[in-house]
């Protein structure tokens, strides 16, 4: 016989009720009519502490925590005394961007780097007192090897620096290799024996200066740029095809393909195109000498001194793979990977006797480097040239090296 099957009887639903901690310590309370009604206890908001305010500061800063106090290196002008009041009480009274628009105007730092690589973000009291420094002793100068692309930095030992103390350059970002370059300033005498550097006017924003910052064309070449008569009025390809010529004749580092070259002189020409057709082809000259810089005597003797001379021969030639494998319009991430082993290379203080352990995981990994150019390294090691480096030379691309093969997998059993 068929089995009836009973449904329960249908129950009220459960309700909740908030309330505060201590109304009842019950958490269920039974009504007459068999509801059932359960109890919530609601938190109190937690209330947000609000930050304190500095006298220095537009915008209160709250209490910092001990682990992202950054100690700095060096005498600290923010705390220490005041270096000049009236200068102090005319910056003071500026506000956040007023103050770095100073700073950038005259390519002033808004933070630095303290103990233990961290990085110190300028508050404005730090501000106000590196525009009192830079105005009382002048702005940081250029670095003399980096010239324009990096200014130096200063590190004061006390009170009475004047001005001056320990000069470093940082180094600047270089879009050719996609990395940041670092200077050789560092390993100078100059910057070893804390030489005094001198230091330009400070700049105020609406003023006249035309010192430093006017762009050269002519600037690091052997001789002045001219340009014949009338080549404005050529059309973009012939003018990318003179173009070419007048690159090559000053020394620029531009590919040595002849329609790889001239593609990239037509892209600079169009892109200096005004809106009523007129091109500044002086500016278009300017962006290849930026994009293919005039080696220096510096770089074709292979680099800045390494920290261990026995690695100069290998620095040498990693700086003239990258311009070879450059010229021959190599994939940009392969060419910089050539500069960026050279500067990790120039850094060792040990002579490099093994490419492999450098590229690998351990002890002996250096940075830049992975297991592909360790391998080219250790070549190089062996044989005194890169292998790659008579393909780059002949202005072709170099084949991939082959990868191995996937191992098939075991049948199933």
């Amino acid at each position: 016989a068929p089995v009836a099957l009973i449904m329960p009887p249908r129950v009220k639903p459960l309700k909740r009720e908030y309330g505060a901690a201590d109304d009842d310590d019950s958490d269920y309370d039974a009504k007459g009519d068999g509801e059932i009604v359960m109890k919530m206890t609601k938190k109190p908001k937690k209330v947000k502490k609000e930050p304190t305010a500095t006298a220095d500061d537009d915008a209160a800063d709250g209490p910092q925590k001990t682990k992202d106090i950054v100690e700095l290196i060096g005498f600290n002008i923010t705390t220490g005394p005041i270096q000049d009041a009236a200068l102090h009480e005319k910056y003071k009274a500026m506000s956040l961007d007023e103050l770095k628009q100073y700073l950038k105007l005259n390519k002033m730092p808004m933070s630095e780097t303290g103990k233990k690589n961290k990085k110190y973000m300028y508050k404005k009291a730090d501000l106000v007192a590196h525009c009192v420094d830079g105005e009382k002793w002048g702005r940081y100068p250029p670095c003399p090897v980096c010239q324009k692309k990096a200014t130096l930095r200063v590190t004061y030992e006390d009170a009475n620096h004047g001005g001056q103390g320990q000069w470093k350059c940082h180094g600047y970002w270089d879009s050719n290799i996609g990395g940041v370059v670092r200077c050789s300033f560092n390993y100078s005498e100059a910057a070893k024996s804390g030489a005094p550097q001198e230091r330009p006017a400070w700049r105020h924003p609406g003023g006249e200066y035309s010192d430093d910052e006017q762009e050269d064309v002519n600037e690091g070449l052997d001789k002045p740029v001219t340009f014949p008569e009338g080549f404005g009025e050529l059309p973009p390809m012939e003018m990318a095809t003179e173009m070419i010529k007048i690159c090559r004749e000053h020394g620029l580092t531009v590919p040595k393909d002849d329609q790889l070259a001239m593609r990239e002189a037509y892209v600079k020409i169009m892109a200096s195109e005004d809106y009523e057709g007129n091109t500044d082809y002086v500016g278009a000259f300017g962006l290849l000498k930026e994009a293919y810089p005039k080696q220096t005597a510096e770089q074709k003797a292979g680099g800045p001194a390494p920290a261990n001379a026995d690695n100069a021969a290998l620095c040498a030639a990693l700086e003239a793979i990258f311009h070879a494998a450059k010229a021959a319009n190599e994939d940009p991430m392969k060419a910089s990977a050539y500069a960026k082993a050279a500067m990790s290379v120039r850094n060792l203080p040990y002579k490099v006797e093994d490419g492999i352990k450098m590229g690998k995981p351990g002890k002996m990994k250096v940075e830049n480097i992975g297991p592909s150019l360790g391998a080219q390294i250790q070549y190089f090691l062996d044989h005194g040239k890169f292998e790659r480096m008579e393909y780059y030379e002949r202005g072709e691309i170099p084949p991939s090296a082959p990868k191995p093969p996937k191992k098939e997998k075991a049948p199933k059993a």
